[in-house]
């Protein structure tokens, strides 16, 4: 789960795991930009979902739990230093 995946540096990540895992949740508050990213990374052939998730919210956190098949490892590109997590 990746969140801040619908623009710059974090599509730019999100494509880059993809390409190495075939799995990533493309997380982002502006759902649209999330919706492309994951455009982008079924175009080359990888296995992508958008969601329009607060990592902050423990309810979001847990549908990307049920997509994911487990615990959701949450890497994030732009959540500001000290920004408490859900997991």
């Amino acid at each position: 789960m990746l969140t801040g995946a619908g623009s710059g540096i974090g599509s730019a990540f999100a494509l880059e795991l993809a390409a190495c895992s075939g799995r990533v949740m493309c997380s982002e508050i502006n759902l649209e930009q999330a919706k492309a990213t994951t455009g982008l990374i079924e175009q080359a052939g990888g296995c992508a979902l958008a969601m329009a998730c607060a990592v902050t919210t423990l309810a979001d956190v847990e549908v990307a739990e049920v997509w994911l098949g487990g615990p959701a490892e949450v890497w994030s590109s732009k959540t500001p230093a000290g920004t408490p997590s859900a997991t």
